[in-house]
């Protein structure tokens, strides 16, 4: 018999944990005043939410908050509930239901509601059950992330959608045999020069994308009997009779092309179109968007940004705090950061977390125009130069004590057992409040440094990179020569030592008492 859904084959684990506390951030700065603050408690229901990895994660960065997953999947909702035992989490239970079910009656009322690998693969009755619970159960000036397929980047690839829809319908054969019927299916056809792909060229490296990507996720992504994608202005109109307005997107760089980040000739175009969502519509089509995670509030309209709504925000350097002074990619186009500015804050947040009222106090900046502090603000965030934070945290690494540990148990067992792909590890973060990346060599260099290796680092490091499956590469190949693999790993444990160490300390992932 159909179903809706894929069932047989469980959907891998969580590659990202976006911060509750980055959303509010975001919703601040397009003008709103969202009810989650910085450091109040808060419940977050997450709706779709797999085997519970981004669920558990954010649970384990923010303790004070309540979180609720709910999936219809038995075999997820196990092993999301089994493995926030293992990590000793009070705070996450998790609900088995369809949306459908009177789950609106099962929930209790709250702050945050994430929708994330949901939204454009559950038919239309799915997406009215959700719009309902937001209604009834979202909390007054509450977030809604919702993540999603977006067109028109997605345009010139469904038909690769369709190859695995219509070129593996029996029934008899499982969500993985079909996958890898689909691909090879999909493979022949390239092969035998299909005009499709020729004519495509964005196709035909998806494709090769596909080739090499776990097949459960691709089980998920294309076999579902569901499956959407969706201009922004579609999803914000189906929101808006719940009382839910556009406040911003997911990652936090999403949001340039808002805040005008972009060159004049394109600014002057989206300063056309005066309403947000349309003005996003035309920045997909700069962008050639193919997927958008993107924030919405139940709220009245917005007003321009105020100092106030900044205040319970901490900031601490973020990945591009470092070159403040030069200029940046986004989306393929050269952003210029040469104000001073953002070269005095770059320097403040490497010497300490700083608040709004610390830079208004700094006689440069006292100069500046009314409302200019917390554009240059918003724009240090959207830029990279700083990050969100839910407290001060200043942790330095005393190199006479190199006893590191990690305090947060979640974080022990998903180092070690949580191997993402490409042997990612996604660590809680508890002064951001969301998901810390490591790529394979950082685990592993962060695991031996915890073991206390020593010399042998780099042979440890070495050996474990082989094991989990991810060796060092070269053009494409594995690196035979042991002696080269070890001088990369010699290398890049220096960077991490000098790097990685203090940040994991300053965000408090590490400890080094």
């Amino acid at each position: 018999m159909e179903v809706d859904y894929v069932i047989d084959t469980a959907y891998p684990d969580a590659t990202s944990a976006y911060s509750p506390l980055a959303a509010s951030f975001i919703a601040s700065a397009n003008g709103f005043c969202p009810v989650l603050r910085a450091g109040a408690p808060f419940t977050l229901v997450d709706f779709g939410c797999g085997q519970g990895g981004e669920l558990l994660t954010i649970a384990a960065a923010n303790p004070a908050g309540r979180f609720i997953g709910v999936d219809i999947n038995p075999v997820h909702v196990a092993a999301g509930a089994n493995r926030a035992a293992m990590a000793g989490l009070q705070n996450v239970s998790f609900l088995c239901m369809d949306f459908e079910d009177e789950l609106v009656d099962n929930l209790p009322d709250f702050e945050i509601g994430v929708i994330n690998g949901v939204w454009s693969w559950v038919p239309v009755s799915k997406r009215e059950a959700l719009r309902n619970i937001l209604r009834r159960r979202l909390k007054p000036n509450g977030l809604t992330v919702v993540s999603y397929i977006a067109m028109p980047g997605w345009a010139p690839l469904l038909p690769i959608r369709a190859i695995f829809e219509t070129l593996t319908r029996d029934s008899s054969e499982s969500s993985l045999e079909r996958v890898e019927a689909a691909l090879c299916a999909a493979g022949r056809l390239q092969e035998l020069g299909a005009e499709y792909f020729v004519a495509n060229p964005a196709a035909q490296k998806f494709f090769d994308e596909l080739r090499v990507s776990d097949r459960q996720y691709l089980a998920h992504e294309f076999l579902n009997k569901a499956f959407n994608p969706f201009y922004v202005t579609q999803v914000a109109a189906f929101l808006e009779p719940a009382g839910l307005r556009f406040a911003g997107s997911l990652p936090e760089r999403e949001n340039g092309l808002i805040h005008g980040l972009c060159d004049d000739r394109i600014s002057s175009f989206l300063d056309r179109e005066a309403d947000p969502v349309q003005r996003e519509f035309v920045k997909d089509l700069f962008n050639n968007t193919g997927g958008r995670c993107d924030i919405y509030i139940r709220s009245d309209a917005p007003s321009p940004p105020m100092r106030a709504d900044l205040e319970p925000f901490w900031f601490l350097p973020g990945p591009c705090a470092d070159v403040a002074a030069s200029g940046l990619a986004r989306h393929g186009r050269s952003l210029s950061i040469e104000d001073p500015f953002y070269r005095e804050l770059s320097s403040l947040l490497h010497q300490s977390s700083v608040r709004i009222a610390d830079l208004a106090a700094r006689e440069s900046i006292v100069k500046l125009a009314q409302g200019e502090l917390e554009k240059k603000l918003i724009r240090a965030v959207i830029l990279g130069i700083a990050v969100v934070g839910l407290e001060n945290s200043n942790a330095k690494f005393d190199a006479r004590n190199r006893q590191l540990s990690l305090p947060i148990s979640f974080n022990r067992i998903a180092l070690v057992e949580n191997i993402l792909a490409d042997g990612r590890r996604l660590l809680a973060d508890p002064v951001t409040g969301g998901g810390l990346e490591l790529t394979a060599m950082e685990a592993e260099l962060l695991i031996a440094h915890l073991n206390n290796k020593g010399e042998g680092i780099e042979a440890s490091v070495d050996d474990r990179l082989c094991e989990i499956g991810y060796p060092l590469r070269a053009f494409g190949k594995p690196i035979e020569d042991r002696g080269w693999r070890l001088a990369l790993i010699a290398a890049a444990n220096q960077e991490f030592v000098s790097k990685n160490i203090p940040l994991l300390l300053r965000h408090q992932v590490l400890s080094n008492a």
